[in-house]
């Protein structure tokens, strides 16, 4: 350790090369007095040892933590010396990721300590999703101690523990946040709807572009629709077909999962044959897209009208899944104009996501980053908190639900087999050499093999979760999903 100036007026700052105190083991200690007794300077906080203390004939005083790495911690320590009454009463903890703009992470008042006593505390949870970054100090403000006119401390430790999404976040990455529209960065820097794009997603005569998906295909009317087959929506309902778009659909499964009742009232039937679908611009703006309820069918499929090209419900039912698709067929189609593309194959959930809930933030995690249990932590605390999950895998692997099939987004849902961490729906409404009746929920285990190559995108439910708190509706799922007969 190299020691600082002692004038007591000026920090003391020691660097540290080996602390087991901090998740970083080097950095920097400083206080923001140097008027320590000799062998009671700062750098005694983190030696590890309790029966060595610091001192400073302050009853408030700053002292701040530098690891050589950034670091997130959430829960921390502090040891008393034998001087009970010396002890901190009342401070906070702050963190910053760039050592000059400090957020709070926790602040205690009143508390006491018995001699050489160690009391670990939580920090708050992390609830700020649009970005992360690991905070490159942390900085502990004593206001008040014991009573006695010095304040005195044998041990300040920082460390780790999973408890909820946010306490994972320092290992996602991809996040979706704009501070340029609430859609997210997929629709950053692109304008609102004219009012001839107004005109033309309301009116449901004009059809989206579907040349870019193929040749001979043809809007095909001659299907019943039902909307809800199973009497609201429900990820059974999600079943892909020929659109390479799994990772739309899987949003489309976990918006039914999540908030079935938005899913309906945003769905709105014109009777005369065609639907309209509530809606967002690219800046956010609410818009109504009309829809007739003609489907997309290949001429060689003309002498089998009930076949699905696009998605459907289960037995090729046209369901509220195969409207909404068609409506985001016709954004995406009218919107062209912004070079946004007409065809559905590839797009991702980043995409879908905010034009139904006007909502574009969001994250991911990928394989390999999470533990089996931050995996599980993530994945369901996301669920209870009403976020829309999905995932995949980066590796096929058989199991007893089927294949882990890869290139492939899942919906994830809470597990319907006992001990499963949670499990992940496939979108084809089936999994490879799997029981159909499974609706390709495919239940996660124990198993590293599986778990290191999963991966998680979250989604923030905008639009949708505020709809079920006007109506005081349910926010979020913790209970198994359950699989309907059909």
């Amino acid at each position: 350790m190299s020691q600082g100036s002692f004038d007591p007026d000026k920090p003391c700052s020691v660097d540290v090369e080996a602390t087991p105190n901090m998740l970083s083991p080097s950095g920097t200690v400083r206080s923001q007095y140097s008027d320590s007794p000799r062998g009671e300077n700062v750098a005694r906080l983190l030696d590890g040892d309790p029966a060595t203390w610091f001192t400073t004939r302050h009853d408030k005083v700053q002292i701040f933590w530098e690891p050589d790495s950034g670091t997130y911690g959430n829960r921390y320590g502090l040891t008393a010396s034998e001087r009970a009454e010396c002890a901190p009463s009342s401070w906070k903890l702050y963190g910053s990721v760039d050592n000059a703009n400090w957020v709070l992470l926790a602040e205690e008042v009143g508390q006491r300590f018995e001699p050489g006593e160690t009391k670990w505390f939580y920090c708050r949870e992390n609830t700020d999703y649009r970005a992360y970054a690991h905070y490159k100090s942390y900085r502990l403000d004593i206001e008040d101690n014991g009573g006695d006119d010095c304040t005195q401390l044998a041990e300040w430790e920082i460390g780790y523990e999973c408890r909820n999404l946010g306490d994972c976040l320092y290992l996602a990455e991809n996040f979706k946040y704009s501070d340029r529209t609430p859609m997210g960065v997929e629709y950053a820097g692109l304008p609102g709807a004219s009012q001839e794009i107004l005109r033309r997603l309301a009116d449901p005569e004009v059809e989206p572009d579907i040349t870019d998906y193929g040749d001979g295909l043809y809007w095909n009317g001659e299907t019943e629709v039902v909307l809800y087959p199973f009497g609201s929506p429900m990820p059974t309902d999600v079943n892909q077909h020929m659109i390479g778009n799994c990772s739309v659909l899987a949003f489309f499964a976990s918006l039914a999962y999540q908030y079935p009742e938005f899913i309906e009232s945003i769905i709105h039937a014109n009777g005369d044959g065609s639907y309209t679908v509530e809606m967002f611009d690219p800046r956010g703006n609410p818009v109504e897209v009309a829809v007739k309820g003609t489907l997309v069918h290949p001429e060689e499929w003309r002498e089998n009208p009930s076949w699905k090209y696009g998605v459907s419900g289960k037995n090729d039912v046209t369901a509220w899944s195969s409207i909404i698709e068609k409506a985001m067929m016709k954004w995406e189609s009218v919107f062209a104009l912004y070079d946004s593309g007409a065809n559905l194959g590839g797009m991702n959930a980043s995409t879908a996501a905010p034009l139904y809930t006007g909502n574009g933030a969001g994250f991911s995690f990928v394989p390999g980053k999470l533990s089996a249990r931050q995996l599980e932590t993530v994945v369901r605390d996301a669920l209870a908190k009403g976020m829309v999950v999905t995932g995949g895998f980066s590796t096929e692997n058989f199991t007893d639900d089927g294949w882990t099939t890869t290139g492939h987004t899942w919906t994830a849902v809470i597990g319907n087999r006992a001990g499963a961490r949670f499990a992940l729906r496939n979108p084809w409404g089936s999994c490879a050499d799997a029981d159909e009746a499974k609706d390709g929920i495919l239940n996660v285990f124990n198993n590293p093999e599986i778990i290191r190559t999963i991966g998680i995108d979250v989604y923030m439910p905008g639009a949708a979760a505020a709809y079920n708190r006007e109506l005081g509706l349910p926010v979020g799922r913790s209970d198994p999903y359950e699989i309907p007969v059909w």
